[in-house]
């Protein structure tokens, strides 16, 4: 009996991508970092390694929130 895989197709962006968007959006990293609960070196070492798809969610939620708030 053979499997099928079903593999979700996910948009993954790059560290240097969501460093830009952090960037972009008037933000700092140590801003993102203290959203999410963590010290800026706890992000920093997360964005060197890559961010899973969970965490890269959190990061774009943030980013969004921080610039419905500045409307």
């Amino acid at each position: 009996m053979s499997r099928t895989l079903h593999r979700k197709v996910v948009n993954i962006l790059s560290s240097s991508e969501i460093k830009a968007r952090i960037i972009a959006a008037g933000l700092h990293c140590y801003q993102v970092a203290e959203k999410l609960g963590i010290t800026d070196t706890s992000f920093s070492r997360k964005l060197r390694i890559g961010l899973n798809d969970e965490d890269t969610q959190k990061v774009l939620t943030i980013i969004d929130e921080f610039k419905n708030e500045k409307k």
